[in-house]
């Protein structure tokens, strides 16, 4: 499970999202106060803070990501199901672009004259949309290398009755003779 480097892609996915659900992702200034806005949501950065604006459905979201790349490091064995699975992720890290955008975007509404500026934090799910699909690319890959190689063992091991007939002599003898042998014998006496 860990010699796959498509684990240590989706590993790398879970801690990044978990340090998304804590770090601020953006602040806010409006005059002189300062507001983090993180995963919960928006909070006063000067003295005690305090959560004024929740954004428990970003908090979520981020979670739901987390939990679904942790889940499909344990699900090696079923790579169809791995491949879906990062590919909901892929779309849920999109729908996190999008809801962020958009309770920024309520915020400034509210907020008159508010700047915006992001942190680093904000680019860890862009990171994550990357090595999303580096983990589909590899789990890919496995699931070709497997399906050619069970094509060459039942290739191996296939029915070989329709090429040869089983000729008896007498009880002791048993003779398989090639098909292809019987039919040029018959042309040729013909």
């Amino acid at each position: 499970m860990l010699q796959r480097i498509q684990t240590v892609y989706l590993l790398i996915i879970v801690v990044l999202t978990v340090a998304t659900l804590f770090l601020p992702l953006a602040v806010l200034q409006q005059g002189d106060a300062l507001f983090s806005f993180d995963a919960s949501g928006l909070s006063t950065m000067i003295g005690e803070p305090e959560l004024l604006y929740p954004a428990w459905g970003l908090f979520a979201l981020t979670a739901i990501i987390a939990i679904i790349a942790l889940v499909t490091i344990f699900l090696y064995r079923k790579r169809i199901l791995q491949i879906r699975l990062c590919v909901f992720n892929a779309l849920l890290i999109l729908g996190f672009y999008g809801f962020f955008a958009f309770l920024i975007y309520s915020l400034k509404g509210d907020m008159e004259g508010a700047s915006v500026s992001v942190k680093i934090a904000l680019s860890f799910p862009l990171v994550n949309l990357i090595l999303d699909y580096l983990a589909i690319r590899n789990i890919g890959a496995d699931e070709a290398l497997v399906r050619s190689l069970d094509r060459k063992k039942h290739k191996k091991h296939k029915d070989t009755s329709h090429f040869f007939y089983k000729l008896s002599i007498e009880e002791s003898e048993v003779f398989y003779v090639r098909k292809s042998i019987i039919h040029k014998t018959i042309l040729f006496c013909i």
